[in-house]
């Protein structure tokens, strides 16, 4: 029998890390200046880009939904019936890791084919798939998927703190 106490704040603990998830992606999807881009330097190929490129990324947050249905999923087999258990943590959070990936890297590559004042977009990136690695391996070694997910938050949140700085960057030299 499942503890309807243990069960509950489980539910709200991976409800709230995935709803931070996102919140922290929709956050570092709108720190990128696109309309400043559009609007000051306009360029043919910058609509296209912008226009094409976001095929990619709806794609990513599509499959990034899924894999949010996938991560409630391997968590109900855990907290119901461990012989119904049919998806595991460790996968479950690698499938979120890649869309994860996927999202981060296709927005990154947008940017810096939009933003040609940026300076930080290949660092970002690198320490944001460390972030995700990590998670992943702390996963895999038996953390709970819930701190897992919390634990990767921090890429997209370490890649919107580099990206705001190239964007106070842009803002000084415009005044000047």
């Amino acid at each position: 029998m499942v503890n309807s106490t243990s069960a509950a704040s489980s539910i709200l603990l991976l409800g709230s890390s995935l709803v931070a998830l996102v919140f922290s992606l929709w956050w570092l999807y709108f720190i990128v200046p696109f309309d400043t881009i559009l609007n000051k330097e306009r360029r043919r190929h910058d609509l296209s880009l912008f226009g094409y490129g976001h095929f990619f990324i709806f794609a990513a947050l599509a499959g990034l939904g899924s894999m949010l249905n996938l991560v409630t999923e391997s968590v109900a087999g855990e907290t119901g019936d461990s012989a119904k258990k049919i998806i595991s943590e460790p996968y479950a959070m690698g499938m979120l890791m890649s869309m994860l990936v996927v999202f981060l890297l296709t927005l990154t590559i947008l940017r810096e084919l939009m933003c040609r004042r940026s300076s930080h977009n290949v660092i970002a990136m690198l320490l944001a798939l460390t972030i995700i690695g990590l998670s992943y391996i702390a996963v895999t070694q038996g953390l709970p998927i819930t701190y897992g997910i919390w634990l990767s938050i921090l890429a997209p949140v370490v890649m919107i703190w580099y990206f705001g700085q190239d964007n106070n960057q842009w803002l000084v030299k415009e005044e000047n």
